[in-house]
């Protein structure tokens, strides 16, 4: 999965449109910033996946995760986001396209002769009447660029937006992750301190 391998940190969504999050560098802070955030450990393919509930509890409000994800962003620039609404774009706008990025090759369907046009502009060629894929020679980071480029340019040349796929099941799919997760650090100075849960 080579998205999510080679990013030191990696935001997108479950199929069922659950935040997630995957932290490839020695980040000291993040475990504990994620899980005062709401996040929750899970093991997926031999790494740990952090999930925040769908709705979050109401003793954790969305700015605090939120707030987690913006200390992780300090922590390193090497952080790509693939949440179905990170840039902006409404949940009621029209798919243009679907990429997958669970393999190391590239694909994307096309909805519509745009993105069927923005897609081949992007470095896609067709394999189907609507399927696409990068060349294998590209490297990731062509890749990527190719892939944030199509969905850029769909949204704002058609406000279409584009829904990715990155391997990432279900919450429910997801088994917890071991208990040799370390245990929670005290937040950083100024972070917002989380409440403690109403039973």
């Amino acid at each position: 999965m080579a998205v999510i391998d080679h990013h030191d940190v990696v935001i997108g969504s479950t199929e069922g449109m659950h935040t997630f999050v995957v932290v490839n560098a020695r980040i000291a802070s993040a475990h504990s910033l994620l899980v005062k955030g709401g996040f929750t450990a899970r093991e997926q393919q031999g790494r740990t996946v952090y999930l925040l509930p769908s709705p979050p509890p109401p003793s954790w409000p969305p700015s605090r995760s939120e707030s987690a994800l913006h200390w992780l962003q300090a922590e390193t620039p090497d952080v790509v986001d693939f949440r179905a609404l990170a840039r902006g774009r409404s949940r009621f706008a029209p798919v243009g396209a679907r990429f997958d990025l669970s393999g190391r090759r590239f694909t994307a369907s096309a909805s519509t002769a745009l993105a069927r046009e923005e897609l081949e502009r992007s470095g896609f060629r067709p394999t189907t009447p609507t399927g696409y894929e990068l060349p294998a020679s590209s490297s990731e980071r062509d890749d990527l660029d190719s892939v944030l480029r199509a969905e850029s340019r769909l949204w704002y040349r058609g406000q279409l937006r584009s829904t990715f796929s990155l391997g990432i099941a279900t919450p429910d799919a997801i088994p917890p992750a071991p208990r040799s997760t370390p245990a929670p650090a005290p937040l950083p100075p100024g972070a917002p301190q989380p409440q403690g849960r109403s039973r």
